[in-house]
């Protein structure tokens, strides 16, 4: 068992079980609220093929990004934190 799953249910032997699924629920619900509706269902609700399917196209666009980055450094085309004053105003080189 987790330190994690441990400590809840330390504190559910002090609250009770209702208050301690009150809170996950709150805290699930507000959490919720500022991902990606779809996979947040999967996260909570998805079967298993769901979640492989959610892995690889995370996976995926993990490289797609990787490969973006490596192309940007070797064409020379890495413009991350380079700026330069002109007239008065920040300019991305």
């Amino acid at each position: 068992m987790t330190f994690a799953r441990r400590r809840v249910a330390r504190i559910e032997k002090l609250l009770g079980n209702d208050l301690v699924e009150f809170a996950k629920a709150q805290a699930y619900e507000e959490f919720g609220k500022e991902q990606d509706p779809r996979e947040w269902h999967v996260f909570l609700n998805g079967t298993e093929q769901e979640r492989k399917e959610m892995q690889d196209e995370i996976a995926r666009k993990m490289q797609e990004d990787r490969a973006r980055q490596e192309a940007s450094v070797t064409s020379g085309n890495n413009h991350e934190d380079v700026t330069s004053i002109q007239g008065g105003a920040e300019v991305l080189n």
